[in-house]
């Protein structure tokens, strides 16, 4: 079960469960400090919350649908749920990681009940505010379709997961 640890948890939970507080979720991820996963070798070192100008940073690759997702985590807790041994990390404020990450593919909390995928032109969108504007019939119609293990599974994207969704393939 999902228990949020932060105020970023309890806003995507707020989005999820009512569309009316999406523009308050878009606005403090912006906001928030965001954990992602990193594979670079840094030989950097941190100094009063500073990284060098030299900070390398190599996000893991997820592939579903044939579509590259770079994975992204609302706090400590759901990385850690995410991976299955002890890895690097960097925490970065969401607006500064979209801004690096343009044109690529991003999805928060990936495997957690509570995430959000966001496509390149919706980072846009996130970065100069006009997200805001987006319909409820927008967002609802959106869904994660993915196999894992023989499974297909069709997610709402912004929707709690249950286990109504999950489809066994026929192969």
């Amino acid at each position: 079960m999902f228990e949020p640890v932060n105020d970023l948890e309890r806003s995507l939970m707020r989005a999820a469960l009512n569309p009316s507080y999406r523009p308050q979720f878009y606005r403090d991820l912006l906001e928030a400090d965001i954990f992602i996963i990193n594979y670079a070798e840094s030989d950097s070192e941190e100094q009063n919350n500073t990284m060098s100008e030299s900070f390398e940073l190599k996000v893991p690759k997820i592939e579903r649908n044939g579509q590259v997702w770079l994975p992204v985590f609302s706090s400590l807790q759901r990385l850690q749920e995410f991976i299955s041994s002890e890895t690097a990390y960097v925490v970065l404020k969401g607006r500064d990681f979209f801004e690096l990450a343009r044109g690529v593919h991003i999805v928060l909390n990936p495997d957690s009940d509570y995430g959000k995928e966001f496509i390149p032109q919706e980072i846009e969108r996130l970065l100069d505010g006009s997200i805001s504007s987006l319909t409820k019939d927008t967002l609802t119609r959106k869904r994660l379709h993915f196999s894992l293990g023989g499974l297909l599974f069709t997610l709402p994207v912004w929707s709690k997961h249950c286990a109504s969704i999950l489809q066994k393939t026929n192969s």
